[in-house]
């Protein structure tokens, strides 16, 4: 898609209404006469103007069998963008189990229900619209986590680690929802913009998911302690993260080389931690490694979006 940067001023017209003329080469492309109808969507900061009409609501239908995982059933057609979902089923308990599905998603409600079938609907409001502000409450959410990790193994308070559960549910309410804006076309740019949201939504609910095995992990080591290095490695890619997140909201570049050259910093020293680990250990340091690497691919992905 060809994007020209053009400046326009906005021009006052009677008291309160303020104009701003549409570029003549567009006009005359488009063959756009006087009283002729655009559509005009908002996001954000920016105002897009199209000749195609408004989108309408899109309503996708199925039915339900018996015994299958109803979350995919709701998930799949609320990612890709449909805005009510009719559900027809043979046994009512399904209808149960749809009622706890749809909590797990942002902006989902059932408008309408009976025996054999019910109808979910998806509001969504206009901050919700907004693709950047919808990753910053990931970011935050992960960040949220590493603290409550960091800060369980250090008080040796295990009971804290179950707080990762709920925090990662809220990974992938906000990750389902992103994808979703994607889908819809909230994100103003080129179609790569997208695509590089899209892994960038991924790679943060891959950095979450790492958090389950890693709690799962320290409930057997309960009672142990846990190696002091494989500890400081913690801190290590907590800060890492904490780094990406400032980038992500501030991007400054003197800071790419420092969440880029992240892995090689203990490369060397790995080998030989892991000898000194037990099993359950070994398991959260293979889990932090992979974070440390989810964390260079999160960088790729936010200095292409500044590029782009």
């Amino acid at each position: 898609m060809n994007q020209n940067l053009m400046n326009r001023k906005i021009n006052r017209v009677g008291t309160n209404t303020l104009t701003v003329s549409l570029p003549r080469s567009w006009v005359k492309k488009h063959k756009l006469k006087q009283g002729q109808e655009l559509s005009v969507t908002e996001y954000g900061k920016k105002i897009v103007f199209s000749v195609e009409p408004a989108k309408q609501e899109s309503t996708y239908s199925l039915q339900i069998p018996e015994g299958e995982f109803l979350l995919r059933y709701l998930e799949r057609p609320y990612i890709a963008g449909y805005d009510e979902i009719k559900f027809t089923f043979k046994n009512y308990e399904i209808l149960v189990e749809l009622q706890e599905a749809i909590q797990r998603l942002i902006g989902v409600d059932i408008v309408q229900q009976d025996s054999k079938s019910c109808t979910a609907k998806v509001f969504v409001t206009e901050e919700m619209k907004e693709i950047k502000k919808t990753m910053i409450s990931v970011f935050c959410t992960v960040k949220m986590m590493f603290d409550t990790l960091f800060d369980s193994l250090k008080k040796k308070n295990f009971e804290n680690l179950k707080k990762l559960k709920s925090l990662d549910d809220s990974i992938s309410r906000l990750t389902s929802l992103s994808l979703r804006l994607i889908n819809k076309g909230n994100v103003i740019g080129e179609i790569r913009s997208s695509v590089y949201y899209a892994s960038l939504s991924r790679e943060l609910e891959h950095i979450g998911d790492q958090f389950s095995f890693i709690s799962q992990a320290c409930e057997f080591q309960k009672g142990d302690e846990i190696n002091q290095e494989l500890f400081n490695f913690l801190d290590f890619v907590k800060k890492r993260f904490e780094l990406l997140y400032d980038f992500y909201i501030k991007p400054k570049w003197d800071k790419v080389h420092f969440l880029k050259s992240a892995r090689n910093i203990y490369k060397t020293k790995i080998h030989g931690l892991f000898k000194k680990l037990n099993y359950n250990e070994a398991i959260i340091l293979q889990r932090l490694l992979g974070m440390l690497s989810d964390i260079t691919h999160v960088t790729e992905c936010v200095i292409l979006l500044e590029l782009f």
